[in-house]
């Protein structure tokens, strides 16, 4: 009596797990983002066709104050921005600014000239309802320019953190 109940519950795991494997599949074929070479393609143009401007994904999960996952898995870190990084003052706030602004939501990722960094995740500024989210953690004193690279939004970034300086905001106390 034992081993067949043994079997039946061994059964009843492997059907759960192939199913979520085929649900799995089926989700990260409907709207992904891929990127192949300098290239992002959403899932159902692979290979075919480059990303354009304005690409509706799902945030999935949020890093830090500067790095989401969107539905596919994709790592996509926030253009033109750099928080505070774990153990430093504002790091939580930022953190939970951005879970507040995007987690569990739909967000509209735009690309610059440069579409990877150099630890392969996706730059893009990231906009929710129209708002631009990268220039809003600025504005809010959450996080500061990243000066490194040339970036369509470096002035306006800098003029934010500018402002928020002034005004004494977040990381600028």
């Amino acid at each position: 009596m034992r081993k067949e109940t043994d079997f039946k519950l061994m059964l009843f795991i492997v059907l759960i797990v192939s199913t979520a494997m085929v649900v799995s599949r089926s989700a990260r074929k409907r709207g992904s983002i891929k990127i192949e070479g300098n290239n992002i393609v959403t899932g159902s143009e692979s290979g075919t066709t480059p990303l354009k401007e304005g690409v509706e994904v799902f945030c999935t999960f949020v890093i830090d104050g500067d790095t989401i996952i969107v539905s596919d898995g994709t790592k996509v870190r926030l253009l033109g921005i750099d928080t505070p990084e774990r153990g430093e003052p504002y790091y939580k706030v930022a953190k939970d600014y951005l879970i507040g602004a995007v987690s569990k939501k739909r967000v509209v990722l735009k690309f610059d000239q440069r579409r990877r960094d150099k630890y392969g995740r996706t730059l893009a500024y990231v906009y929710r309802d129209g708002e631009h989210i990268n220039a809003e953690i600025i504005r809010r004193g959450l996080g500061e320019v990243y000066r490194k690279e040339k970036y369509v939004y470096k002035e306006e970034f800098s003029r934010l953190e500018k402002e928020a300086k002034s005004k004494r905001f977040g990381i600028w106390r």
